[in-house]
């Protein structure tokens, strides 16, 4: 069992009216007697080598007096892959297993009678624009029959990255104790890391409140990448212990009685380079195939500008971004004004249609910023939105704009509402990516990450997309300093030396923003070790070129990156499935190849689920293959040798911190009158302290590793 601390999460408390409706359940805890509630929630992230690991734990209880039936619903960050469930059965701890998902639905309807058949109800399916692929939602249908004394769990991916997960029984006055795992690259914007755990209810949805909470989110720097500063912008009660500067930083948050209506955030300042920097995280399986993933981060050379930019803002003028007016017009009013006379700024709202003015770009200046806020107030608010009308807008706009063509900045300003539908987002991206223009967002409403499919857009075309909660002006302000940053456009990159195929995402974006991490996933056969070349042309118009060196490890030490390959796979080959005009043949086909990817990762999505029984005799008897099993134990004994190392790490970086104190102290001693009059100098006066502060500093740290080392063996 792997020795990191272990805690958990979990989002709104519901009733158990809520249960029949999965909208209502999105983030949400229920049950069938509506008296399962959360005792105890704990939650460990571990963030290095541009790899994120969470653990969630908790302990449901039931308040009832008969035996019931938990379900709940778990948004997983955009881009995490589910990597583990274990639920404890008579004190020992049983890891689920990835099925074909309507194997898994058999399997747990008969241990449990708790029928999970699913059927489609006409009434909930949102409106559906004509030609666009809608992906059917899942309606539970909820039996009030008594629970057989079983102890399964059943996990599903529901649409988009929602997680459904049913528990059964949780006994009567007891308690049910339940532990989540998932991987995913880590996210750098600028030199800015930031890792965020979803915690709050969507809009609109009623907090959990929760007996105690606990987190310990551990972030490390690398060879390529320290560390600066670590703050927890979401929680000012959390305690920041530097372990070793540069190296590693421990965030801990302990609440009780905590209202859950706030995601979990943590951020960290990475060192910036004078050229670019790669990571690799890497390991192989038993046929000598590896994987890795490759995250490149393009520091560009010291005083580069950004350069003078063409921007075109997309007011979202659908029903449900009109509810948040106010906060609409806040946040375009702070781009507009961001803007210099040197820029070049056209409008778009878009509904059914897009709607440009003026009918070229313009320089920003007072009057056009004006002008492009009266067109917003003439928002009519009645139509959904389809992203597919701007792609011929945008092109007629930079046509009709004289001069020299200049970089493209396309900026949604928007809510959840537009990334319900995955296929109507995707219909943008090939015409951004073939006209070299960055599309960036701005989603209202959302607490501290945005909905996947317009996070997916933006990484793949080098824009950001940023939540936007209470604040729109500042979302605005920050997205705005995001797209300032120096970048490289139409960037190329080699590999040489080595092979890496089928590569995940295939092409890199357009546009490389400076210190905006970028992530490559691919195979490679045989380990080694070569080269990959950078290039690209600046804002300036010079060309750049770096060459970075590379090794595919033989072993390596992150089995976890062979899920995300595979999660990637799927993602691709569940896009493929969305395709309008597939014939019965091909849609089978890919049907077929998408459970045998997902088996083989093994990973959840709409073609599997993963099944916890009570023991293993429970999994012998229904034929189950323990695969998954057995590769969380490698995954969580891979993180315990990490974790080992990077506490060595720190045990080096003390002792060379005493060696560098104790030269000091055998130097010859000056004595300087700095301060005349008798006043006290040193450590109590906070003027600067002299060479002793270092060393206390890191025996703290280190007096700190040491209890959070007792506290992973416990």
């Amino acid at each position: 069992m792997n020795r990191f601390t272990r805690v958990s999460i979990s989002a709104v408390c519901a009733g158990a009216a809520a249960v029949a409706s999965p909208a209502a359940l999105a983030g949400a805890l229920g049950s069938r007697h509506g008296r399962v509630v959360l005792e105890d929630v704990r939650l460990a992230v571990h963030a290095e080598d541009g790899l994120v690991t969470t653990e969630l734990e908790q302990v449901l209880r039931n308040d009832a007096a008969d035996a019931d039936e938990a379900i709940y619903d778990l948004p997983l960050p955009e881009r995490a892959t589910f990597a583990g469930l274990s639920v404890w059965v008579d004190g020992r701890e049983v890891r689920g297993e990835v099925v074909a998902r309507a194997r898994a639905e058999e399997i747990y309807t008969d241990v449990t009678g708790s029928d999970v058949t699913a059927r489609r109800d006409p009434r909930r399916q949102a409106p559906a624009l004509q030609g666009a692929p809608v992906a059917p939602r899942r309606q539970e249908v909820t039996l009030l029959e008594p629970i057989r004394l079983s102890d399964p769990g059943l996990l599903e991916l529901l649409d988009g990255r929602t997680l459904r997960l049913r528990l059964a029984p949780v006994p009567a006055g007891g308690t049910y104790r339940v532990k989540l795992r998932w991987v995913e690259p880590a996210t750098v914007q600028a030199g800015r890391g930031r890792v965020v755990v979803p915690l709050a209810p969507p809009a609109g949805g009623r907090a959990a409140e929760v007996d105690r909470l606990r987190a310990t989110v551990l972030v490390a720097g690398g060879d390529a990448a320290a560390i600066g500063r670590v703050a927890c912008p979401s929680h000012a009660e959390a305690a920041v212990t530097d372990l070793a500067e540069g190296v590693a930083a421990r965030v801990d948050l302990g609440l009780a009685g905590e209202r859950l209506d706030r995601d979990l955030e943590v951020a960290w300042d990475v060192a910036p380079a004078a050229a670019p920097t790669l990571t690799v995280a890497a390991a192989r399986d038993d046929d000598g195939m590896g994987t890795a993933l490759l995250s490149l981060t393009p520091w560009l050379p010291p005083g580069e500008a950004a350069g003078p930019r063409d921007v075109v803002l997309v007011l979202d003028a659908s029903p449900g971004v009109g509810r948040r007016a106010a906060e609409a017009r806040a946040a375009l009013a702070a781009l507009t004004g961001a803007l210099g006379p040197d820029d070049r700024l056209a409008i778009v709202v878009l509904d059914l249609a897009a709607r440009a003015w003026p009918p070229a770009l313009a320089p920003c200046t007072p009057a056009h910023r004006q002008a492009a806020l009266a067109a917003f107030d003439r928002a009519a608010w009645r139509h959904p939105a389809d992203p597919r009308a701007l792609a011929p807008v945008v092109a007629r706009l930079q046509q009709a704009t004289p001069g020299p063509r200049r970089p493209l900045d396309l900026v949604l300003v928007t809510d959840a509402g537009l990334s319900r539908d995955d296929a109507l987002l995707r219909s943008l991206e090939a015409p951004a990516r073939a006209a070299a223009v960055r599309v960036s967002a701005l989603e209202l409403g959302a607490d501290r990450a945005v909905r996947a499919p317009l996070g997916r857009l933006a990484r793949a075309t080098g824009g950001v997309a940023l939540p936007a909660s209470d604040d729109a002006r500042a979302a605005a302000g920050r997205l705005h300093d995001l797209l300032r940053a120096p970048a490289l456009f139409a960037p190329r990159l080699t590999l040489e030396g080595l092979a890496l195929d089928e590569v995940h995402p295939e092409l890199p974006p357009p546009v490389l923003t400076a210190g905006t991490q970028v992530h490559l996933l691919g195979r490679y056969p045989a380990p080694g070790t070569g080269r990959l070349t950078l290039e690209g042309t600046l804002a300036s118009g010079r060309l750049a070129r770096w060459t970075l060196p590379v090794e595919l490890p033989a072993r390596g030490r992150h089995p976890d990156v062979a899920r995300l390959w595979a999660q990637a796979a799927a993602e691709q080959l569940e896009a493929d499935l969305r395709r309008p005009g597939l014939s019965a043949d091909a849609r089978a086909a890919l049907a077929q190849d998408l459970e045998r990817v997902s088996l083989a990762g093994p990973v959840l999505t709409r073609a599997t689920a993963l099944l916890v029984l009570e023991g293993e005799g429970m999994f012998r008897r229904y034929g189950v293959d323990r695969r998954n099993r057995d590769l969380v134990g490698r995954e969580e004994a891979a993180q315990d040798e990490r974790l080992d190392a990077l506490e060595r790490r720190i045990e080096r970086r003390r002792r060379e911190a005493e060696q560098a104190q104790q030269v000091v102290a055998q130097a010859p001693t000056r004595k300087v009158e700095l301060w005349q009059g008798g006043g006290v100098g040193g450590l109590g006066k906070g003027g600067g302290g002299g060479a002793g502060e270092p060393l206390l500093l890191l025996l703290a740290a280190a007096a700190g590793a040491s209890a959070w080392r007792r506290r992973r063996a416990a």
